[in-house]
């Protein structure tokens, strides 16, 4: 939340912002493998 504030408001660059994109992109990839995991159908 806020990096988007930052590049909206105060003008911040995706360089400036990198750190918490890369640590809410891992976030994601983990729950979503942990949902892939966890909730995986047997045919």
């Amino acid at each position: 939340m806020d990096a988007s504030q930052r590049v909206m408001l105060l003008g911040d660059g995706l360089a400036d912002v990198l750190t918490a994109v890369l640590a809410l992109l891992a976030f994601a990839a983990a729950f979503f493998a942990v949902g892939l995991w966890r909730l995986s159908y047997a045919d």
